[in-house]
Order: C-alpha cells, then sequence, then structure tokens
C-alpha cells in the first residue's frame, strides 16, 4: 500500500516540479528570442541607416561591411535552435535529478504515516490477542455450566466469582488502553500548567495506600516543593503506575522510598523499590507494549497486561523529560524521572 503511495506521491512532485521547469525554460526562451529578434531588427536598421547616408568623399567614405555588416539570418537561426536544445537537455537533466529526490522524498513524507498505521495495527493485534484470553475464558466457563444438568448452587457461585474476575481484568484491560490512547503524543487537548511536584507525589501516595498497606509496605518520602511545567492528572497517573508497579512486585514488609532532586534547571524524582528486579535483557523492552519479562509471568498472583510502563513512557515524553531504570534481579528496581524545572 505504501509502495503504490510512494509511487503516486513522486508522480505528482514530478509534475509540479516539470509545469514549474517548463513554465521557466519557456519563458526564459521567450526572453531570449525576444532579445535576438530585437538585437537583428537594430542590426537592419543600423544598416539600411548607413546605406541612406549620403556618399562621401573617397578618403571619408565609410566602410559599411566592416562597422555595420548585415545581420546573419542563418546564424541567428542556428542559435535559437541551440538554445532550443539546451534547454531541453536542462529539463531532461531536471526530470531525471528530480525524480531520485523525489522518490526520496516521498519515502520520508510517508515514513511517519507509516510508523503510525504499523504502530496501530500493532496495537490492535496485542489489545486482540490479550482480550482473547479472558473473553475465551468466560465463554468456556458458562457454556460448560449450561451443559451441566447437575449444577449445584455452590459451584454456580464459584463459576460467577470465577467469572467476575476475568470480567474485572477485562475492565482494568479497556481502562489501560484507553488511558495508553489518551496519553497519545499527537494529542493536543492536555493542557500544561505550572505544577507542584510535591503535591502530585504526595496525592499519588495517598492513591496507592490501600494496596501497600494490604502487603505493609512502607512508602518512605520526604516531600519537598519543586514546580515544573506539565500536567497534573497525568503526572499523578505516571506516580501511581510506579507505586503500583513497585508495590506489585515487592515483597511483603519492604520500602519504597521516594526522593526528589531540586536543582537550578532540573528536577530528579527517582522511585526505589526492593522488588523481584528486572533482567538485563528484558531492560530495553520494559516500556513496550503487553511486555512482560519472564520472571513477572511466572508470577502467578501478579495481575496485569504490561501496559503500565508503557503508558507511564508516554507521559514522560508529553513532559518532554526522561525516564532511566536501573535494576538488577532480586535486588530492587530504581526509576528515575527528569525533569525541566520552572522558577516557582
Amino acid at each position: 500500500m505504501f509502495h503504490n503511495a510512494r509511487i503516486k506521491l513522486t508522480l505528482w512532485y514530478l509534475l509540479i516540479l516539470m509545469i514549474i521547469s517548463a513554465a521557466f525554460s519557456l519563458t526564459l526562451y521567450r526572453l531570449l528570442i525576444n532579445e535576438f529578434d530585437r538585437f537583428s531588427r537594430m542590426q537592419k536598421l543600423r544598416f539600411e541607416h548607413r546605406l541612406n547616408i549620403e556618399v562621401l568623399p573617397q578618403p571619408n567614405r565609410i566602410k559599411i561591411n566592416q562597422n555595420y555588416p548585415p545581420p546573419d539570418e542563418t546564424l541567428i537561426k542556428e542559435t535559437k535552435k541551440r538554445l532550443s536544445l539546451f534547454l531541453l537537455t536542462i529539463n531532461i537533466f531536471i526530470l531525471t535529478v528530480a525524480g531520485g529526490l523525489s522518490y526520496f522524498l516521498a519515502g520520508k513524507t510517508l515514513q511517519p504515516i507509516k510508523k503510525m498505521v504499523d504502530e496501530q495495527n500493532q496495537f490492535i493485534t496485542d489489545a486482540s490477542h490479550q482480550l482473547r484470553t479472558p473473553i475465551t475464558a468466560l465463554k468456556s466457563s458458562l457454556e460448560v455450566s449450561l451443559r451441566d444438568k447437575s449444577l449445584t448452587l455452590p459451584e454456580a457461585r464459584k463459576i460467577i466469582m470465577d467469572n467476575l474476575t476475568d470480567t474485572n481484568r477485562l475492565q482494568n484491560l479497556s481502562d489501560s488502553l484507553l488511558q495508553l490512547s489518551q496519553y497519545q503524543q499527537s494529542n493536543t487537548t492536555i493542557k500544561f500548567e505550572g505544577v507542584d511536584l510535591n503535591k502530585v507525589i504526595s496525592d499519588s501516595i495517598r492513591k496507592i495506600r490501600p494496596l501497600s498497606q494490604k502487603k505493609n509496605i512502607i512508602i518512605s518520602y520526604s516531600g519537598k516543593t519543586a514546580y515544573i511545567q506539565g500536567n497534573k492528572y497525568g503526572l499523578l497517573d505516571l506516580f501511581v503506575i510506579l507505586l503500583d508497579n513497585a508495590i506489585k512486585y515487592g515483597p511483603i514488609k519492604s520500602l519504597i522510598n521516594i526522593n526528589l532532586t531540586n536543582t537550578d534547571k532540573i528536577v530528579i524524582v527517582s522511585v526505589e523499590d526492593q522488588g523481584i528486579g528486572i533482567a538485563e535483557k528484558d531492560l530495553p523492552h520494559i516500556f513496550d507494549r503487553f511486555y512482560r519479562s519472564e520472571n513477572v509471568r511466572s508470577q502467578k498472583q501478579t495481575n496485569g497486561f504490561g501496559l503500565g510502563l508503557s503508558i507511564a513512557k508516554r507521559i514522560v515524553d508529553i513532559h518532554q523529560a526522561k525516564i532511566t531504570v536501573k535494576s538488577q534481579r532480586n535486588q530492587g528496581t530504581i526509576f528515575s524521572i527528569i525533569f525541566n524545572r520552572i522558577n516557582s
């Protein structure tokens, strides 16, 4: 599809360039031809004027053929022919060079569109794959239950509870997909303002505290005032995602440390946990959609679809910030976000 589009766009570029080139060449040709004709006419007039001069004595007679020779029509015609051939050669050269450049430019023009379409197709494929599993489980469970005529009430209640779990997974997945689409970089509806990171981090801790209390995990943070230009709701989602991951993959009765470093130009927020860590081979892929490392997939008690860090990366990119990660297996993980600071 994109190859055909590239060819068509190349032809359109060529058509526009050749119309401009042909118009310029024709205009130049007409101007030069007019100059040749004007020169020829002037030469004729001067020659005729000299012929009408009264004949002078022999010593003072003007040598007409030497000073004002008559115009050479053959030479003028030959010059016009050579000019036409020269302009035609130039246009053929422009057509050849412009063809290659137009094809290259068409590829560069379509590259962002192709990338966006490829990402969209990959997103649809991944989302369909993730949706298929809980939907298939729900359908199979209901079909088997309907065929079982000896189904008891306690068994029916258990089936309903299992189906409710799958329904909640579907709801979480749809919410994550909507959140991911909300933070597309092309989304222009996100408003930025001066935001105090201290308040955002404190709000995210309060929001995530019920989950940390279930595992007796302590979140340590000493508040510091720091202002950046951003969207407070997006930043709240960012830190909730990082804290949720730290709690989800952290051991019971562990510690999560949040540190804020404030300098003249940047603000660095780091979230450090004591969890299972990330293998070195998985680090380059942790921000990919639906990516889950091998040690995470092996933990059956953890629920997730691999969208959280992808959403976090989108939020960071929208804020023109930078996120880095340091981690080792079974030694915890440190996520650091570097923001540009503004004066309060």
